[in-house]
């Protein structure tokens, strides 16, 4: 998330009062407080940095000199000054190594002291500075924490983590790393530049507070002709020190050039999710179910719901769970005809009709499959004979045909053929949609033989063309291979299969639908969200696109897996959906953007209109790859 709040960058204080008697001395393994310059010190981790008038002071520790600890001032000015303060076992010691910037510096720092003291326990530390010509002093929180000798400021290298939450800024990916043992944490800047930062903030009351910038540094450098990341030291949750203060970590972050800050959510050190949240996504996925008009939201679009559905009914019959099975009879029983809105676009109503199906395969209930029957009927009044030789009209006010309303008919009508209805009248009609798409007068929809299908049969004047574009949407290719994939149970036909595991496998191969990375990626859907350098602009209907595909592409692996050929390649190519979409498409624990091999956009701003590209879409189609990769 963005964090529109004010961080503390520093403890103001007012004039340091003059300590009531010499500081304690401590000694150990023949070094003094003070008597080693940090120039010889083994290892330099700075904690926390506070900010006051320009000048940057910064807390230095060294765990390999055995935790001794110095201050800095930098950005400043002749005569500003540095100092550290030091509490052991509630006394305190202040004004250690005080000093100040000398003529022709701008920056410098004390010398080494000790954190802890062996006579007196445990000890923490913290620096302050002052500008020479105010009375003003700023200085860090006292520090380190530390849990059972677990102290911050340690190196998270070699350190084994589980999953914690994201956040995006400016398209720099903010991650908070969590130890498996619990007991510390790191932040991390991902996909950055020089001069990106990214720190960590740490609350002792439930996030009413924090200490902010915990390791707050930048990256040092960056090739400007590729991006790069950085990490903070590692932090302890909670505080032993004094009496134990249970805590919670969040890691935030900033593009050098920007101000806006994305924070992660606070986590505990007990916080995590699955490696892939596969109940946490569809418990978010709910979030945005509307329990008063009974479909998903804000966004426009009927058949967006029906997919969101879909997805959820999907989870439930794949998992066993069946924490939301309430939900298709709420939404049914809100809309008798099982179309919440009777638009005139059927292919809006043929969504509705392959969820009923779903509807009944969770359920058992035999009414949701004379819902989809009923469904079926009405876009079946659709064919238009007299243009392009025959074919589903998209919508009752147009004469073109596009593919999508005629591959999920094709669907839709197999499906009930394979459910049991219609006595052969259903499976006729799923054979004749594709007659006319195989060797009629859709076949230019196909494309090559068989290739990626193409969206639009335009009609002018009687004469049926396809689109200028030859768009090639994911989801025509998902619900083209599920609809065959369904015909194939339906009729044994092998033509069927052949065509829709050529289809599957060009559209899982072909340069044009693949990143770089061999994730789905459609340039044409992936513009509609104001993707990195591109003109901001409302969400479209393309959020949903990619969960259908890998929906269809999951049932048609499963209909081969049937018969005996299983595809080691689709099941390769769903995890490696789902792993990037958990890796670089998510936000806080478990909501789903876009962009699946990422970066993503978190929000728009349009006009005087801002929202977020987070919706309930882009989480249902996260669904629909978890549902398509699970148990495989």
């Amino acid at each position: 998330m963005i964090c529109a709040v004010a961080l503390v960058l520093a403890i103001v204080l007012p004039v340091v009062p003059v300590h009531a008697g010499p500081a304690v001395q401590v000694c150990q393994n023949g070094v003094c407080d003070g008597g080693k310059d940090p120039g010889t010190a083994a290892s330099d981790r700075i904690l926390q940095t506070a900010q006051q008038w320009s000048r940057r002071i910064e807390l230095h520790v060294s765990p390999a000199d055995g935790w001794m600890a110095w201050a800095s001032i930098d950005n400043g000015s002749p005569g500003d000054e540095v100092w550290l303060d030091r509490r052991i076992d509630g006394g305190e010691d202040r004004s250690l190594g005080r000093t100040s910037i000398p003529f022709g510096q701008r920056g410098w720092r004390s010398q080494m002291y000790w954190i802890s003291d062996p006579a007196r326990g445990l000890g923490q530390v913290r620096a302050c500075g002052k500008a020479w010509d105010r009375p003003e002093v700023a200085c860090t929180e006292y520090l380190p924490s530390c849990v059972s000798g677990w102290c911050d400021g340690l190196d998270p290298a070699g350190a084994q983590e589980r999953f914690g939450p994201l956040s995006w800024v400016w398209y720099r990916k903010i991650a908070l790393h969590i130890r498996t043992d619990s007991r510390m944490a790191w932040a991390s800047i991902d996909n950055g530049s020089t001069g990106d930062q990214v720190w960590l903030d740490r609350s002792f009351d439930g996030g009413a507070t924090w200490q902010s910038r915990l390791g707050g540094n930048g990256i040092p450098h960056c090739d400007p002709t590729t991006t790069c990341g950085w990490r903070t030291w590692m932090y302890t949750f909670d505080d032993t020190i004094g009496g134990t203060r249970p805590g919670m970590l969040r890691a935030c972050g900033k593009a050098h050039d920007r101000g806006d800050i994305g924070c992660t959510p606070w986590a505990g050190p007990n916080d995590g999710i699955p490696a892939v949240p596969h109940t946490a996504a569809v418990d978010i996925l709910m979030l945005g179910y509307d329990s008063n008009e009974h479909q998903w939201g804000p966004d426009d679009g009927q058949w967006l719901s029906a997919n969101a559905l879909t997805a959820t009914i999907d989870y439930m019959i794949r998992t066993g769970d069946r924490r939301y099975a309430g939900v298709p009879g709420s939404i049914r029983a809100r809309y008798p005809s099982g179309i919440p809105d009777e638009n005139g676009f059927f292919d809006d109503y043929g969504w509705w009709g392959l969820a009923w199906v779903r509807a009944y395969d969770l359920t058992g209930d035999s009414s949701y499959l004379d819902l989809a029957r009923d469904i079926a009927f009405r876009v079946g009044e659709a064919w238009k004979g007299e243009t392009c030789g025959g074919g589903l009209r998209w919508k009752s006010s147009s004469a073109d045909k596009n593919l999508i309303t005629n591959v999920l008919y094709m669907k839709l009508a197999a499906t009930l053929h394979n459910h049991g209805l219609g006595q052969g009248y259903w499976r006729d009609e799923a054979q004749k949609i594709w007659r006319w798409l195989r060797g009629g007068g859709g076949r230019p929809l196909l494309g090559s033989s068989p290739g990626l299908a193409y969206d639009t049969l335009h009609v002018d004047n009687g004469v049926c063309s396809v689109d200028d574009n030859y768009f090639t949407f994911t989801y025509n290719q998902g619900v083209l291979i599920g609809g065959l994939a369904e015909l194939y149970v339906a009729t044994r036909a092998v033509d069927t299969l052949l065509w829709a595991t050529g289809v599957a496998n060009m559209a899982t191969a072909h340069p044009d639908m693949l990143s770089g990375n061999g994730i789905l990626h459609y340039d044409p859907e992936e513009n509609t969200d104001g993707l990195k350098d591109r003109a901001a602009r409302y969400p479209e209907d393309g959020a949903a696109f990619k969960g259908v595909f890998v929906r269809n592409l999951r049932l048609l692996l499963d209909v081969s897996t049937s018969i005996g050929h299983p595809n080691s390649r689709w099941a390769e190519f769903l995890h490696r959906q789902t792993a990037s979409i958990v890796a670089n498409d998510r936000a806080g624990w478990a909501e789903f953007g876009f962009h699946w091999e990422g970066p993503i956009r978190l929000s728009f701003r349009v006009s005087d209109t801002e929202g977020s590209y987070v919706t309930f879409a882009t989480q249902a189609a996260a669904v629909d790859a978890f549902n398509a990769s699970a148990i495989l």
